[in-house]
């Protein structure tokens, strides 16, 4: 398609904005269908990554969980060296 570059440059500048496909468009009302639909199959792309890897906003809690020693668990020993 003759507009690819341009429907590639508008979705990258979606990621730096909240604009919605009208409004990255605007300029361009042609590409508004296509930018729409791979906005809207980034978007679900983006939602099943969340869920896969959902971001942890307690540290706290990881923290809590790195410092948690398991029975059997030991540091190795290593001459010379303080573990």
């Amino acid at each position: 398609m003759a507009g690819e570059p341009r429907v590639e440059r508008l979705l990258d500048n979606s990621f730096d904005s909240t604009l919605t496909p009208e409004e990255l468009c605007s300029e361009c009302p042609e590409l508004l269908q296509e930018v729409r639909e791979r906005w809207q199959q980034m978007r679900m792309v983006e939602a099943e990554l969340d869920a896969l890897f959902p971001s942890t906003t307690n540290h706290a809690d990881t923290d809590a969980a790195a410092n948690t020693s398991y029975p059997g668990d030991e540091l190795p020993k290593i001459q010379g060296y303080d573990v």
